[in-house]
């Protein structure tokens, strides 16, 4: 009995870690796709109208579209960094897998091994 108060402990454990990957990629996309658009705007507007100059002095000059070139760059690092935080699940048959890290792997195998000692000593 308490092998498998363990077992679902760890079932919920990992099912709560699943969920808050998914919930950070999730806002790291939205975060992309408002950058992506707000630097799609700023360089339409820089290149459409009047050069609107955001900031000037000696040596370097801001303009609305290069800030909004520089802000749509920034998108492509917001979504590769979603694409790094997402949970990487592979069906495979009525089977599936799962792709974790070296450290997830590891604290899983220090929990298993935690809950066996405990279930032997009782």
């Amino acid at each position: 009995m308490e092998r498998k108060k363990v077992a679902l402990a760890e079932v919920n454990l990992f099912v709560m870690h699943l969920k808050q990957r998914a919930l950070i990629c999730y806002s790291m996309v939205a975060g992309g796709m408002i950058t992506l658009i707000a630097g799609i705007v700023m360089l339409f507007v820089g290149v459409a109208g009047d050069q609107i100059v955001w900031f000037e002095s000696p040596s370097i000059k801001i303009t609305a579209g290069g800030f909004g070139a520089i802000t749509m760059l920034a998108s492509l690092t917001w979504g590769f960094f979603a694409y790094k935080s997402r949970p990487d699940i592979n069906y495979m048959g009525l089977t599936r897998s799962m792709s974790l890290t070296r450290e997830e792997i590891k604290r899983g195998e220090q929990l298993s091994a935690e809950a066996k000692r405990k279930s032997d000593g009782s």
